[in-house]
C-alpha cells in the first residue's frame, strides 16, 4: 500500500514541527517512516494510528532528539579523528597506487619492482586493509537511522570494492585465482550493488 500526497505532506509537516532541519536526515526519517507506516496500514491499521506508532517506535523521546544525536554523532570528538585518519589512509593509498602505475607505464628505472611489489602493491593493500572497512564503520557510526536497504547497499559495495581490489593484487603479484575473484567483485557490484543504488535513489525520488 502507498501512501497518499496528502499523506506524505502530513509526514512532512510533522518533521518540521519536530524542527528536524537536517535535510538528508529529514530524507531518511520520511523514507523510514513511509516504509513503516506503508507496513502498519497493510495491517488495517488507520494512517493516524500508524504514523504515531511509527513514529514512538523510531523516536520515544521525539523526533528532534535524533537529530541532537546525530549532530553529536557528526560533531563529537570522538568520530572526527577517526574520519580524518580515515580520508588521510585513503588518500595516501591512492596517491601510492597512482605513483606505482604511473613509474610502471613510464619505464622508470626501477618501476617493475615499485609498481608490481612495492609502493603501488602497498598502496592497494592500505586501500583494501584499511581505508573500506574504516570507511563502512564511520558510514554505519556516524550516520542517522537509515533504512535497511541502505545497509545492504553499503555492505554490498564494502564487499565488492574488497573483493575486487584483492583480485587486482593477486593479478599484480601473478597469484592464482585473480580473475575468479575479479569475476566475483564485478558480479556483486553489477547485480548488488548498482540495484540497491538506484533503487534508493528511486525511493527518495518518490518520497
Amino acid at each position: 500500500m502507498e501512501l497518499s500526497v496528502t499523506e506524505l505532506n502530513i509526514i512532512r509537516k510533522e518533521l518540521e514541527k519536530n524542527e528536524v532541519t537536517l535535510t538528508l536526515l529529514r530524507d531518511d526519517l520520511l523514507d523510514h517512516l513511509c516504509c513503516d507506516i506503508e507496513l502498519r496500514m497493510m495491517s488495517d491499521m488507520k494512517f493516524e494510528a500508524a504514523m504515531e506508532a511509527a513514529i514512538g517506535e523510531l523516536a520515544p523521546e521525539g523526533l528532534y532528539e535524533i537529530q541532537n544525536q546525530t549532530n553529536q554523532l557528526l560533531y563529537s570528538t570522538k568520530f572526527i579523528p577517526m574520519k580524518k585518519l580515515t580520508y588521510a589512509i585513503g588518500l595516501i593509498s591512492s596517491m601510492m597506487m597512482g605513483t606505482g602505475w604511473i613509474m610502471n607505464m613510464l619505464h622508470m628505472p626501477g618501476a617493475g619492482s615499485l609498481a608490481n611489489v612495492g609502493i603501488g602493491t602497498f598502496g592497494l593493500i592500505g586501500f583494501v586493509v584499511f581505508f573500506i572497512p574504516m570507511f563502512v564503520i564511520s558510514k554505519f557510526k556516524g550516520s542517522p537511522p537509515m533504512p535497511q536497504y541502505e545497509k545492504i547497499k553499503i555492505i554490498l559495495g564494502m564487499l565488492s570494492g574488497i573483493i575486487t581490489s584483492t583480485g587486482l593484487l593477486f593479478k599484480i603479484l601473478h597469484m592464482p585465482g585473480a580473475n575468479l575473484l575479479l569475476l566475483t567483485g564485478t558480479i556483486l557490484f553489477v547485480f548488488g550493488f548498482l540495484p540497491m543504488l538506484f533503487f534508493g535513489m528511486y525511493k527518495k525520488s518518490v518520497a
